[in-house]
């Protein structure tokens, strides 16, 4: 899951791994569609990825449904009016968010060790010239020419070859540290609260204050910003 403020590239990222892909190859339900929709789940035979962008904060219904799309276990599909059948899901789910979807209290591991987390924070000023960043509205075409996505293949191959050799991704977090993060993404108010704030009735604080620091505290922390309701 691709979480972040708006404008921060998820949907070029979502798009530029779709065109890698090809269209053919991806399919773009959303996951409240996939757990919940009878026909939805057999749009997934035979394609690499399922790729949609602005998830839905809202909560899933159905975990155990998410948990099986998720670890590619065996399901049993169904078009409409035609018979079921069953099959080995390959496709990796991605998704983007402006906040993770919201947990429940006593969400289970097995829900959170099935994500991988990517923030995107677009920076204000550049890591290595320290100028100011400025957006370029035609990065994707830029990014998705033939010879822009044939070098993206020569590192997928050698990150692949990296990977089947190791059996696994070279930071890889426990399931505590993405029960952790994703919890912080899906509520940064509460986040913010628990790191910075001294709650009580005998005391007060300029709102502005509070706000700028809730600022920082995000662009710190890497979190999706929230801005006053006036």
């Amino acid at each position: 899951m691709c979480v972040g403020y708006e404008d921060n590239g998820k949907s070029v990222m979502l798009k530029v791994i779709t065109r890698f892909l090809g269209l053919e190859n991806v399919s773009s339900k959303t996951l409240h569609s996939l757990v919940k929709e009878r026909f939805a789940t057999a749009d997934l035979f035979g394609k690499l990825a399922n790729i949609f962008a602005d998830l839905s904060a809202k909560r899933l219904q159905d975990v155990e449904a998410f948990k099986v799309l998720a670890s590619g276990d065996r399901i049993s599909a169904e078009r409409k009016f035609q018979d079921s059948f069953e099959f080995e899901p390959t496709a990796k789910l991605i998704f983007s968010a402006n906040t993770s979807l919201k947990p429940t209290e006593d969400m289970e591991n097995a829900y959170y060790k099935r994500w991988i987390l990517v923030s995107f924070n677009l920076r204000k000023y550049c890591f290595f010239c320290k100028r100011p960043i400025v957006k370029d509205p035609d990065l994707l075409e830029k990014l998705t020419t033939d010879e822009e996505l044939s070098g993206l293949l020569n590192l997928a191959l050698i990150s692949a070859r990296r990977l089947l050799a190791k059996r696994t991704f070279v930071k890889s977090p426990t399931t505590e540290e993405v029960r952790e993060r994703y919890q912080r993404l899906s509520d940064p108010v509460k986040a913010w609260l628990d790191d910075r704030c001294v709650l009580g009735a005998q005391y007060e604080t300029d709102k502005q204050e509070a706000h700028s620091d809730f600022i920082n505290y995000c662009w710190d922390k890497r979190l999706n910003r929230l801005e006053i309701n006036h």
